[in-house]
């Protein structure tokens, strides 16, 4: 759902190629990240060790208690949930993300 762009208010043709926005409670707005298998804009040159890396690193307490001060970077993404995934379950959804259609959009992470 979140990394599938809406084309009013319906998913687009272009799967997990990020781009919705997400107005944040501290200010700004968050848009999630292109996840196809695009090599330039998505994570088409991830191994699958860089993909389950990224999650297990949420597990590490002091990198969950970060507050963002206003205005600044924040995601929505539940990346603590996540990181309790078994690595299989993880290899699994990168496994199926290297599947689905690169589709090429630069995504601006975040603006305040």
């Amino acid at each position: 759902m979140c990394h599938t762009h809406k084309v009013n208010g319906k998913d687009s043709e272009d799967a997990f190629a990020g781009g919705n926005a997400f107005p944040m409670p501290t200010g700004g707005t968050s848009r999630p990240a292109n996840i196809t298998p695009d090599k330039e804009t998505g994570i088409g040159n991830w191994t699958a060790e860089q993909f389950v890396a990224k999650f297990k690193l949420f597990a590490d307490s002091a990198v969950n208690n970060q507050l963002a001060p206003k205005g600044t970077f924040n995601s929505v993404m539940p990346w603590k949930i996540y990181s309790g995934m078994d690595t299989s379950d993880l290899r699994a959804i990168y496994a199926y993300l290297r599947t689905v259609k690169p589709v090429h959009r630069k995504i601006e992470k975040f603006t305040p």
